[in-house]
């Protein structure tokens, strides 16, 4: 979903690829080569959607296992990233409901339904779930 932020790191299953090698792939391909994080299964969440993109309608499901780490510094260099990645931010969970109520349509259609099915994954609290208005 080029120019739209995504949450987290996200990544297609290869044939055959266990969840597991997906999921640190994408930890190399998207914080740099050398990461090497240990990463908890959180969740399993299934979302839908459909719209148009600027070469096709397109509707989508997917079926999304969320993993969670903890990195102890958000401004180490990891090395050389995937070229699909054209920047890196670390937010915190106030920072995306800010920039949500700026422009909502900002975000992969993915994002909004990830956070707010997987508070466990996302720390929210039933406070913050309350405010947030889709």
């Amino acid at each position: 979903m080029g120019g739209l932020w995504d949450v987290g790191l996200s990544e297609t299953v290869e044939l055959s690829e266990a969840l597991p090698a997906a999921a640190q792939r994408a930890v190399q391909e998207e914080l740099g080569q050398n990461a090497q994080l240990h990463l908890h299964e959180c969740c399993r969440i299934s979302t839908g959607w459909s719209g148009s993109t600027p070469h096709m309608q397109v509707c989508q499901a997917d079926h999304n296992v969320l993993y969670r780490a903890m990195m102890s510094d958000e401004k180490v260099d990891f090395g050389e990233r995937d070229a699909e990645v054209d920047t890196l931010e670390y937010w915190t969970i106030d920072e995306y409901q800010r920039r949500a109520d700026e422009d909502l349509f900002h975000f992969a259609p993915w994002v909004h339904a990830l956070i707010l099915g997987c508070s466990d994954c996302f720390r929210l609290t039933p406070a913050m779930l309350d405010t947030v208005e889709l």
